[in-house]
């Protein structure tokens, strides 16, 4: 889940960097790092929710196709 997000979220222009780390194998948990290009355009955090909404839709799409 992890690279999906960061691989997604570098397609976007405004992100500078993106990367993940997954503490534990036993944990389900990630920690995302985001930096944007510009932060009066885009904060991470809503560059994060735009790339999640669009992460959703293409799987909805998908389950509907099927």
């Amino acid at each position: 889940m992890g690279n999906l997000i960061r691989m997604q979220l570098l397609r976007d222009k405004q992100v500078k960097f993106a990367g993940y780390i997954h503490p534990h194998p036993l944990i389900h948990k990630i920690e995302l790092r985001v930096q944007t290009m510009d932060r009066a355009l885009s904060t991470p955090m809503q560059v994060i929710f735009k790339i999640v909404n669009i992460l959703l839709i293409n799987y909805l799409l998908i389950c509907l196709c099927v």
